[in-house]
């Protein structure tokens, strides 16, 4: 039994065996074995796998436009290019499954990982590194994302990328490093335009961060936005000759800020009632919409300038709702749900077990996160690109609306900050030096209870989303069991969605289940006595049970809303010419 003890010395020659390098094999190997057990089970258990909605949607369209030829275009880019035609390429020359998409943006997840070690290496230590990619690896929603048709990941790695390669050029600022850090921020921007604000704070930061002459930071700067350029200057161009107009690189931002500064607005993104609310012909709806209220056709950079003005007029006509409004970003900022606009983490999880065993919460990132920023703050001049780099961030909800896709290279550059927060609480509760124990509990105590905080009934709506786009997937499959199970669990967060009974009642209607049907119709109806959809379904079915007074009731109460229905005016006349045959 000797040669099982670990006391004395052999205990220390154990731990010298266990090194840093062990403890990293192992997480990488994990990392990577986490990625590929969830894929197989996204592959075969997910309804999520080949179902694409809203953006997803948009993206997957305009690859395909450009793979099948379309790779200049006739008009300004509506959507940020580079993921599109990233996918473009996958889809002509691998694979137009995908599949594909999904392998790839794995691999970048897997490498966002390892950007987190080097990012936290290099800011504190080693250890504050591997902490750091635990808490990525541990967190799902990178995983989530990773296999979804969105430019979410590709943001994150682009974004992560240019953070490690500018802290890399501090010390070594040769003028080639510069101009390749233009390229990578450009391209970052090409992949999402918010990233603009980058280039503003790295020029600030060349400015006050390097103790040299003038003359080397003008070099500095010249080289940074030549290289920017390089990566921009094609799309601008294209943008130009195509239209005859100015558009950096997508024409989307001008509405995208109406969304989140409006007077329905409440810190996420809301459909505007001008709009059918399809993303697939948002951009045609809002220049005719654009042109309409001013009179003229519109070219796109004036569409963009008349809905980022309007959001600028009802910030300058109620500044305190406006600030009211960006107390509210904050908070959906802060807070532990993960608010999306199309799919949801919460929803999927129900499906996959790989989810499920990533327990890592965004309150604890953000708990620790604000913790580590508190106590590094002594360190403030090494770290002074990482706090750009997550103000730069965190202003982009700001200025726009909070989601969770937009959130996470927030949460990324968060993450070493909530690394080196655990190595620092957990240093101070070994010793005696610094705050007591207590008073460091109840400090992450609290930020952790205001992340987890709900003011709200926004994240109820969020969670009964998920069921409604899974329960139309479903209906759109004709797998109306399946359809019926998931507008049922909206309904039980949210009883009165309006939306998920009416498609609840065709759901039954389609099964051949007319009286369940009927039932819900006449609850849609309850609710919202002039739904006129609703009165014309609850009309046809009284008429096939040969419940001609019900019939004909329903189908005035229809037709009082849209007279003129010619379909449902014959069906009238037919049962009242019935009725006075029989009278």
């Amino acid at each position: 039994m000797r040669c099982f003890r670990l006391k004395g010395t052999s205990t220390l020659k154990f731990k010298r065996m266990i090194t840093h390098k062990h403890i990293l094999c192992l997480v990488i190997i994990l990392a990577a074995a986490i990625r590929i057990i969830y894929m197989f089970e996204y592959r075969f258990n997910s309804p999520f796998y080949d179902y694409i909605l809203l953006d997803s949607e948009v993206y997957d369209t305009a690859a395909r436009t450009i793979a099948s030829g379309e790779w200049i275009g006739a008009e300004p880019f509506y959507t940020a290019p580079l993921y599109p035609y990233l996918l473009a390429v996958i889809y002509k020359f691998l694979s137009d499954e995908h599949l594909l998409v999904y392998l790839f943006q794995t691999v970048l997840g897997f490498l966002n990982l390892g950007i987190l070690y080097f990012i936290g290496k290099k800011a504190f230590n080693k250890n504050t590194g591997l902490i750091a990619f635990i808490i990525a690896l541990l967190y799902p929603t990178f995983l989530f994302y990773e296999t979804k048709l969105m430019a979410t990941t590709l943001a994150v790695f682009l974004s992560l990328l240019v953070l490690l390669w500018f802290m890399k050029v501090k010390n070594n600022p040769k003028r080639i490093y510069w101009m390749i850090g233009g390229v990578l921020l450009g391209l970052s921007l090409v992949n999402r335009p918010a990233n603009l604000l980058f280039l503003g704070f790295i020029l600030v930061w060349i400015w006050i961060g390097f103790s040299v002459a003038i003359k080397r930071k003008l070099i500095f700067t010249s080289f940074l936005i030549l290289g920017f350029c390089v990566s921009v200057g094609p799309v601008t161009l294209r943008n130009y000759l195509v239209s005859n107009d100015f558009v950096l690189v997508s024409s989307q931002g001008g509405i995208t800020f109406y969304q989140g500064n409006n007077p329905r607005a409440k810190g996420l993104y809301v459909s505007l009632s001008e709009f059918s609310g399809s993303p697939l012909t948002q951009g045609q709806e809002e220049k005719k919409l654009a042109e309409k209220a001013l009179g003229r056709s519109l070219k796109r950079s004036e569409v963009i300038r008349y809905w980022s003005g309007k959001g600028i007029q009802f910030i300058l006509e109620d500044p305190l709702r406006y600030m009211k409004l960006e107390v509210m970003k904050v908070y959906r900022f802060l807070n532990n749900f993960e608010y999306s606009t199309e799919y949801n983490l919460s929803t999927e999880r129900e499906y996959i077990k790989t989810l499920r065993l990533l327990f890592i919460p965004y309150a604890f990132i953000i708990s620790f996160g604000l913790y580590g920023l508190l106590v590094s703050r002594q360190h403030w001049r090494k770290l002074t690109l990482l706090y750009f780099f997550l103000t730069a961030n965190f202003l982009v909800m700001m200025l726009f609306f909070v989601s969770s896709r937009y959130r996470l290279p927030a949460v990324s550059i968060l993450i070493p900050f909530a690394a080196f927060g655990i190595s620092d609480m957990y240093e101070r509760l070994r010793g005696k030096a610094g705050l007591s124990r207590f008073a460091l509990m109840i400090l992450v105590l609290l930020f952790f209870l205001l992340s987890v905080s709900k003011i709200d009934n926004a994240h109820k709506f969020q969670l009964g989303g998920g069921h409604y786009n899974l329960g139309n997937h479903f209906f759109d499959k004709k797998e109306y069991g399946q359809a019926i199970k998931e507008y049922k669990k909206n309904l039980e967060i949210n009883p009165r969605s309006l939306s998920t009974l009416y498609n609840l009642g065709n759901t039954y209607s389609m099964s051949g289940r007319m009286d369940e049907a009927l039932d819900t119709y006449k609850e849609v109806v309850k609710i919202k006595s002039h739904f006129k959809k609703a009165r014309l379904k609850m009309a046809r079915i009284y008429e096939k049970k040969g419940k001609t007074t019900e019939a004909i009731r329903e189908y005035r109460a229809f037709l009082e809303k849209q007279p003129d229905n010619k379909e449902a005016r014959e069906a009238l006349q037919r049962l009242q010419g019935s009725m006075n045959n029989l009278n």
